[in-house]
Protein backbone atom coordinates (compact mmCIF):
# COMPACT_ATOMS: atom_id res chain seq x y z
CA UNK A 1 0.00 0.00 0.00
CA UNK A 2 1.06 3.26 -1.09
CA UNK A 3 0.79 6.24 1.56
CA UNK A 4 1.00 9.63 0.43
CA UNK A 5 2.62 12.12 2.00
CA UNK A 6 0.98 15.29 2.90
CA UNK A 7 3.28 17.33 5.33
CA UNK A 8 6.50 16.99 7.41
CA UNK A 9 6.08 19.73 10.66
CA UNK A 10 8.53 19.54 13.67
CA UNK A 11 6.56 18.03 16.80
CA UNK A 12 6.15 20.28 19.33
CA UNK A 13 6.95 23.98 17.71
CA UNK A 14 4.34 26.07 17.38
CA UNK A 15 6.40 27.52 14.20
CA UNK A 16 7.13 31.47 13.29
CA UNK A 17 4.65 32.62 11.12
CA UNK A 18 1.18 31.75 11.88
CA UNK A 19 0.22 32.32 8.01
CA UNK A 20 2.92 30.68 5.97
CA UNK A 21 3.99 28.09 8.96
CA UNK A 22 7.91 28.16 8.85
CA UNK A 23 9.73 26.89 11.68
CA UNK A 24 6.66 24.27 12.46
CA UNK A 25 6.04 23.26 8.30
CA UNK A 26 9.16 21.91 6.84
CA UNK A 27 7.13 20.46 3.44
CA UNK A 28 3.88 19.87 2.74
CA UNK A 29 2.41 18.40 -0.85
CA UNK A 30 1.43 21.05 -3.14
CA UNK A 31 -0.99 18.90 -5.36
CA UNK A 32 -2.96 18.11 -2.79
CA UNK A 33 -2.82 21.84 -1.39
CA UNK A 34 -4.16 23.09 -4.29
CA UNK A 35 -6.95 20.27 -4.17
CA UNK A 36 -8.08 20.99 -0.58
CA UNK A 37 -8.06 24.74 -0.14
CA UNK A 38 -9.41 23.88 3.38
CA UNK A 39 -6.34 22.39 4.50
CA UNK A 40 -3.78 25.48 3.66
CA UNK A 41 -4.30 28.88 2.12
CA UNK A 42 -2.07 28.80 -0.56
CA UNK A 43 -2.85 32.47 -1.08
CA UNK A 44 0.14 33.57 1.43
CA UNK A 45 2.75 31.77 -1.06
CA UNK A 46 3.57 34.18 -3.21
CA UNK A 47 5.64 33.02 -6.42
CA UNK A 48 9.24 35.03 -6.94
CA UNK A 49 11.64 33.23 -9.53
CA UNK A 50 11.53 30.52 -11.81
CA UNK A 51 15.12 28.72 -10.76
CA UNK A 52 17.08 26.08 -13.27
CA UNK A 53 14.86 23.57 -12.09
CA UNK A 54 12.17 24.42 -9.39
CA UNK A 55 10.86 27.71 -8.11
CA UNK A 56 11.06 29.77 -5.51
CA UNK A 57 8.05 31.39 -4.05
CA UNK A 58 7.94 33.80 -0.57
CA UNK A 59 5.73 34.23 2.19
CA UNK A 60 3.30 37.37 1.79
CA UNK A 61 2.89 37.98 5.57
CA UNK A 62 7.00 37.16 7.09
CA UNK A 63 8.72 37.18 3.60
CA UNK A 64 10.35 33.63 4.41
CA UNK A 65 11.63 31.86 1.62
CA UNK A 66 10.27 28.84 0.24
CA UNK A 67 11.06 26.22 -3.31
CA UNK A 68 8.90 24.35 -4.94
CA UNK A 69 10.69 21.12 -6.56
CA UNK A 70 11.00 20.88 -10.50
CA UNK A 71 8.04 18.46 -10.32
CA UNK A 72 5.97 20.73 -8.45
CA UNK A 73 5.09 17.96 -5.96
CA UNK A 74 6.35 19.16 -3.13
CA UNK A 75 7.06 22.94 -1.29
CA UNK A 76 9.80 23.15 0.81
CA UNK A 77 10.97 25.70 3.72
CA UNK A 78 14.22 26.98 3.06
CA UNK A 79 16.89 28.51 5.87
CA UNK A 80 16.86 32.61 4.68
CA UNK A 81 20.61 31.65 5.06
CA UNK A 82 20.62 29.26 2.19
CA UNK A 83 19.14 31.67 -0.37
CA UNK A 84 22.84 33.07 -1.34
CA UNK A 85 24.25 29.37 -2.28
CA UNK A 86 20.82 28.78 -4.06
CA UNK A 87 21.55 31.60 -6.02
CA UNK A 88 24.66 30.73 -6.84
CA UNK A 89 23.41 27.14 -7.95
CA UNK A 90 20.92 28.28 -9.86
CA UNK A 91 23.49 31.31 -11.98
CA UNK A 92 25.17 28.60 -14.20
CA UNK A 93 24.82 24.79 -14.27
CA UNK A 94 27.62 23.14 -12.30
CA UNK A 95 29.15 20.27 -14.74
CA UNK A 96 31.78 17.88 -13.09
CA UNK A 97 34.96 17.27 -15.46
CA UNK A 98 35.25 14.16 -17.35
CA UNK A 99 38.54 13.39 -14.79
CA UNK A 100 36.66 13.79 -11.88
CA UNK A 101 33.32 11.74 -13.52
CA UNK A 102 35.73 9.17 -14.32
CA UNK A 103 37.41 8.95 -10.39
CA UNK A 104 34.10 9.09 -9.19
CA UNK A 105 33.06 6.00 -11.38
CA UNK A 106 35.62 4.23 -10.21
CA UNK A 107 34.86 4.94 -6.62
CA UNK A 108 30.89 3.93 -6.80
CA UNK A 109 28.33 5.83 -5.69
CA UNK A 110 25.73 4.45 -3.25
CA UNK A 111 22.43 4.03 -4.51
CA UNK A 112 18.57 4.66 -2.83
CA UNK A 113 18.08 2.01 -0.09
CA UNK A 114 15.05 -0.31 -0.40
CA UNK A 115 12.62 2.12 0.45
CA UNK A 116 13.50 4.52 -1.96
CA UNK A 117 15.04 6.81 0.29
CA UNK A 118 17.90 8.93 -1.37
CA UNK A 119 16.65 8.34 -4.94
CA UNK A 120 17.06 12.08 -6.25
CA UNK A 121 20.64 11.93 -5.94
CA UNK A 122 23.63 10.12 -7.02
CA UNK A 123 25.75 10.38 -4.44
CA UNK A 124 29.66 9.14 -3.96
CA UNK A 125 31.91 9.60 -0.85
CA UNK A 126 35.45 10.74 -1.46
CA UNK A 127 38.37 13.37 -0.27
CA UNK A 128 38.11 16.86 -1.76
CA UNK A 129 40.32 19.68 -2.36
CA UNK A 130 38.91 22.79 -3.23
CA UNK A 131 40.52 25.40 -5.37
CA UNK A 132 41.30 27.80 -2.12
CA UNK A 133 42.77 24.09 -0.65
CA UNK A 134 40.21 23.46 1.84
CA UNK A 135 39.99 19.69 2.32
CA UNK A 136 37.40 17.53 3.28
CA UNK A 137 38.00 13.86 3.82
CA UNK A 138 34.38 13.30 4.66
CA UNK A 139 32.68 14.69 1.17
CA UNK A 140 29.97 13.75 -1.37
CA UNK A 141 29.82 14.65 -4.22
CA UNK A 142 25.73 14.78 -4.73
CA UNK A 143 24.68 14.66 -8.59
CA UNK A 144 20.80 15.97 -8.55
CA UNK A 145 18.25 18.29 -10.24
CA UNK A 146 16.80 19.99 -7.44
CA UNK A 147 18.34 23.18 -5.55
CA UNK A 148 20.45 22.63 -2.54
CA UNK A 149 17.77 23.66 -0.54
CA UNK A 150 17.51 20.86 2.11
CA UNK A 151 18.80 22.45 5.42
CA UNK A 152 20.19 19.07 7.59
CA UNK A 153 22.58 18.85 4.86
CA UNK A 154 25.88 20.95 4.83
CA UNK A 155 25.88 22.11 0.98
CA UNK A 156 28.87 23.71 -0.70
CA UNK A 157 28.96 23.70 -4.92
CA UNK A 158 31.04 21.61 -6.78
CA UNK A 159 32.21 24.04 -9.10
CA UNK A 160 34.99 25.19 -5.88
CA UNK A 161 36.48 21.62 -6.39
CA UNK A 162 39.91 21.64 -7.61
CA UNK A 163 40.43 17.70 -6.72
CA UNK A 164 38.52 14.93 -5.96
CA UNK A 165 40.14 11.52 -4.25
CA UNK A 166 39.23 7.89 -2.64
CA UNK A 167 38.64 9.03 0.93
CA UNK A 168 40.70 6.80 3.64
CA UNK A 169 37.84 6.89 5.48
CA UNK A 170 35.04 5.92 2.84
CA UNK A 171 33.81 2.43 3.56
CA UNK A 172 34.13 -0.36 0.37
CA UNK A 173 31.11 -0.57 -2.24
CA UNK A 174 30.45 -3.82 -1.35
CA UNK A 175 29.56 -2.48 2.31
CA UNK A 176 27.66 0.67 1.35
CA UNK A 177 25.45 -1.36 -1.31
CA UNK A 178 24.60 -3.61 1.96
CA UNK A 179 23.54 -1.05 4.12
CA UNK A 180 21.15 0.37 1.40
CA UNK A 181 19.85 -3.43 1.06
CA UNK A 182 19.32 -3.81 4.88
CA UNK A 183 15.38 -4.13 6.10
CA UNK A 184 14.13 -1.85 8.91
CA UNK A 185 13.48 -4.74 11.30
CA UNK A 186 12.17 -1.61 14.27
CA UNK A 187 11.04 1.61 13.99
CA UNK A 188 13.93 3.53 12.65
CA UNK A 189 16.66 1.07 12.79
CA UNK A 190 17.97 -1.09 9.64
CA UNK A 191 20.79 -2.70 10.75
CA UNK A 192 23.92 -4.29 8.80
CA UNK A 193 26.39 -6.22 10.59
CA UNK A 194 30.08 -5.61 9.67
CA UNK A 195 33.35 -7.08 10.50
CA UNK A 196 36.78 -5.14 11.14
CA UNK A 197 40.27 -6.70 10.30
CA UNK A 198 40.58 -7.61 14.29
CA UNK A 199 37.61 -9.54 14.23
CA UNK A 200 35.22 -7.02 16.07
CA UNK A 201 32.05 -6.80 14.33
CA UNK A 202 29.89 -3.54 14.76
CA UNK A 203 26.12 -2.88 13.41
CA UNK A 204 25.54 0.21 10.46
CA UNK A 205 22.41 1.23 11.04
CA UNK A 206 20.56 2.13 7.58
CA UNK A 207 22.69 3.76 4.41
CA UNK A 208 25.71 4.43 5.73
CA UNK A 209 29.30 5.54 3.80
CA UNK A 210 31.89 6.20 5.64
CA UNK A 211 33.60 5.10 9.21
CA UNK A 212 35.61 7.62 10.82
CA UNK A 213 37.61 5.73 13.98
CA UNK A 214 41.21 5.34 13.39
CA UNK A 215 41.53 1.65 14.19
CA UNK A 216 41.26 0.58 10.94
CA UNK A 217 40.80 1.43 7.50
CA UNK A 218 37.38 2.44 6.56
CA UNK A 219 37.89 0.16 3.47
CA UNK A 220 39.16 -2.99 5.09
CA UNK A 221 35.78 -3.46 7.32
CA UNK A 222 33.38 -6.55 5.42
CA UNK A 223 29.83 -7.52 5.68
CA UNK A 224 29.04 -10.21 7.88
CA UNK A 225 27.34 -12.67 5.47
CA UNK A 226 25.46 -15.47 7.56
CA UNK A 227 25.00 -13.50 11.20
CA UNK A 228 22.24 -14.67 12.79
CA UNK A 229 22.09 -13.51 16.55
CA UNK A 230 19.68 -10.92 15.90
CA UNK A 231 18.41 -10.80 19.96
CA UNK A 232 22.40 -9.89 20.60
CA UNK A 233 23.50 -7.22 18.50
CA UNK A 234 26.74 -5.70 18.35
CA UNK A 235 27.87 -2.05 19.28
CA UNK A 236 25.85 0.59 17.19
CA UNK A 237 28.41 2.57 15.10
CA UNK A 238 27.47 5.99 15.03
CA UNK A 239 29.89 8.53 13.27
CA UNK A 240 30.77 11.46 14.45
CA UNK A 241 32.50 13.72 11.61
CA UNK A 242 30.42 16.30 9.63
CA UNK A 243 29.81 15.33 5.80
CA UNK A 244 30.22 17.97 3.42
CA UNK A 245 28.23 17.42 0.39
CA UNK A 246 29.30 18.81 -2.62
CA UNK A 247 26.61 19.29 -5.36
CA UNK A 248 26.86 18.99 -9.02
CA UNK A 249 24.09 18.93 -11.85
CA UNK A 250 23.35 15.09 -13.04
Amino acid sequence: MTIEILSTERIGYGGDCRLCGTGRLTSFNWPYAQKHPEALNLYVYEFSKKLRTGSLFKCKSCNHPWYLDENELFMHSIPMERLKLIEEWNAKPIILSAEHTHILKEIGATPPDVYGNGRQYAQTPCKVITKSGEVFSFAIISQQQHAPFEEYRKYRLASEIQDIQASPFALALEVRLATTQAEEIRNGFAPTIVEKPNGQQIVLNWTTYFYDRIDCLAGDIRVVKNFDDWNDLPHIYNMGAEITYFVADC
